[in-house]
Parts: structure tokens; C-alpha cells; sequence
């Protein structure tokens, strides 16, 4: 497909469409329901499916062997950093192969972790996105633009470093309301209609003073971080950090309904405190 064409801009619609379509087989208005369930939660959608797949084999204590229940994997979540709304999807069931497009757009936003120690790895660098073509991308860090080839789930290869690195974030600034979410694991593309800010669902509000506690990972130092609200979205916060080296830092964090704390743009866990 020629880039930035009619037929590049429709693909990711219909493979939304291979997730539900069998879901209409033998129904009245196929398109209708068809255009009804692609708007719909994919958790909502797994109990509907049927599982062909060749059921595990477990043994019970008499001796004998029984299929074990047939269960859907359980769905992912893609976060929208900016109303804070929550997409599912089945992370690793779509991936793309070895070879397969970049879901990015000139604009976008993207963290890599760059592991080698040569390199000065690892660590993470911020990159915008100015031109992408099929599986290849140029991506500017900090003024040097670089040209990346994508190898697949998370991994990319930086053909100017002679290194892989692998996404961590992506973000879609355009400010429209039909937004790319891309999952950092697998590369699923989602196109998600944002809306305006959602409820706030945190236990806090813009304007708190906050800590946050980052365990020890590759590329980031651990420690407590003191931090100051900025917004909050749905399940979201938009944090910004100072420094003690007088260096500011703006992230999103969001709060799953179990609780737990993650940092969207470094894609790591943390947690969440708040100052008396």
C-alpha cells in the first residue's frame, strides 16, 4: 500500500473487523451489529465467543482426565492518557509479524529503551515521529533523526546505532478525536474515539501534592519522587515532577480498578502516595 493512502487509512478497520465478524454469522443486519459490536469493550465480547481451540488436558484424583473449562484469555487494557477512557484488547492474539507495518503517524509520540551499555544504555529517549513508511520509521531524538525498521511485537532496529531498542509508549498528540492507541507489548493498533475529560475515578484531585515511588529498572532510578497534579481523566493523572537538579518532567499515571499504579510513559509500575 502506498503511504498515507485511502487503503493504508482503512486497514486497521478491518482488521478491528476480524475480531467480531464471526460474532454476526446467521444474525439479521449483519453490518449494523457489526458496526454495533466494534464499539463495544472487548472484555464484554469474550463472553461471547466460543473457544474452538483444543481444550488442556488435567488430571483429577480418581485417575481420570477431564478437559478443563474453556476460558478466554483475559483482555488488556490501552489507556488513553488524555480522557482517560480504557480500551480492551487481547494483547499477543493480533500480533504483527516480523515485517508487518508501523502503526505510528507523523507527530506521534514515542519512548524506546535502549539497552546496549556501547550506546550508553540503557536508557530511555523521547522521540517524535516525522516520517513513516510501511515498516521503517524517522524518529527525532533530541534533534538527531534516526531511521528505525520495525522487527515486530515491541522490537525495533535503530539502523544508525547499529542497535534494537523496544517501545515502551506511544502517543498520539493530534488532539482529534479518532486517536491511534498502540500497545507497547504486542504493536496492536486501536483507533479510539477520545472524548471530552471522563469523570475523575482517582483518590485525589488536581492540585494535590503527591509521591511517587519507583522500584530499581533498566534505565530508571528508583527512589520517591515528590510530584503536583496537573489533570485528572477517568483513572488517569497527569503529574509533573521537579527535580532536584532543577529538571522538570511531566507523566501519566494511571490506577487500574485492582489498585495498582502504573506510569504510561515509562511503561512501569510504581506507586502512589499522597503528602498530609
Amino acid at each position: 500500500m502506498l503511504p498515507f493512502s485511502r487503503e493504508q487509512q482503512r486497514l486497521p478497520d478491518l482488521k478491528a473487523s476480524l475480531a467480531v465478524y464471526r460474532l454476526v454469522f446467521g444474525q439479521p443486519r449483519q453490518e449494523d451489529l457489526l458496526s454495533h459490536l466494534k464499539e463495544r469493550d472487548t472484555e464484554a465480547l469474550a463472553a461471547w465467543r466460543f473457544d474452538l481451540s483444543p481444550p488442556v488436558i488435567t488430571a483429577q484424583a480418581d485417575g481420570v482426565r477431564a478437559p478443563a473449562p474453556l476460558l478466554g484469555p483475559e483482555p488488556d487494557q490501552l489507556v488513553c492518557r488524555r480522557c482517560g477512557d480504557e480500551t480492551g484488547h487481547l494483547c499477543g492474539a493480533e500480533q504483527n509479524g516480523k515485517g508487518a507495518d508501523l502503526h505510528w503517524r507523523p507527530g506521534d509520540e514515542v519512548m524506546l529503551l535502549y539497552r546496549a551499555e556501547k550506546n550508553g544504555g540503557p536508557e530511555y529517549r523521547f522521540g517524535e515521529v516525522i516520517h513513516v513508511n510501511d515498516n521503517k520509521a524517522e524518529v527525532r531524538f533530541d534533534g538527531a533523526v534516526r531511521d528505525l525498521r520495525f522487527r515486530g511485537d515491541n522490537a525495533l532496529w535503530d539502523q544508525d546505532l547499529r542497535e534494537h531498542c523496544r517501545l515502551v509508549s506511544h502517543f498520539d498528540p493530534s488532539g482529534s478525536e479518532e486517536i491511534a492507541l498502540v500497545c507497547p507489548q504486542c504493536g496492536t493498533h486501536r483507533l479510539h474515539q477520545c472524548r471530552a475529560a471522563a469523570e475523575t475515578l482517582l483518590p485525589f484531585s488536581a492540585g494535590t501534592l503527591i509521591q511517587v515511588i519507583y522500584d530499581k529498572q533498566p534505565g530508571l532510578d528508583d527512589g520517591t519522587y515528590p510530584a503536583f497534579v496537573v489533570r485528572i481523566s477517568g483513572r488517569v493523572a497527569r503529574v509533573h515532577f521537579t527535580y532536584e537538579d532543577g529538571e522538570t518532567e511531566v507523566t501519566h499515571l494511571y490506577q487500574s480498578p485492582d489498585g495498582d499504579w502504573r506510569d504510561l510513559d515509562y511503561g512501569v509500575p510504581c506507586k502512589v502516595q499522597m503528602v498530609e
